[in-house]
């Protein structure tokens, strides 16, 4: 399921580690929450108490989200842009749903 968001808010100290606001995060998730697990994050950067990290973090579920299942879950999914098709292709095959926040 493909949701749409207009809040914009970035927070951007390190391009390789990079959140949404908070405010918009909690906007978005009493929207379209409560999401259970949020991909492509790190310890500084999680929106949630789960979540998934491209590197081993503490407390992280998973290294690369893409090798778990998002099944059974609302997945909260802020990545790096490039990886869009990878995602959205993970998404459809195996009927996941989420809200997946791109930046314009």
């Amino acid at each position: 399921m493909w949701k749409q968001t207009s809040c914009q808010g970035l927070i951007n100290n390190d391009p390789n580690d990079y959140m949404l606001d908070t405010a918009c995060f909690r906007y978005n998730d009493q929207l379209w929450g409560p999401h259970t697990v949020d991909h492509f994050a790190s310890l500084q950067t999680r929106q949630l108490e789960r979540f998934c990290s491209r590197y081993g973090n503490p407390r992280c579920e998973a290294v690369d989200a893409f090798t778990i299942s998002w099944l059974k879950e609302n997945n909260w999914i802020f990545p790096p842009p490039y990886l869009t098709p990878r995602i959205l292709k993970h998404m459809s095959a195996g009927g996941e749903i989420g809200t997946l926040v791109l930046p314009q």
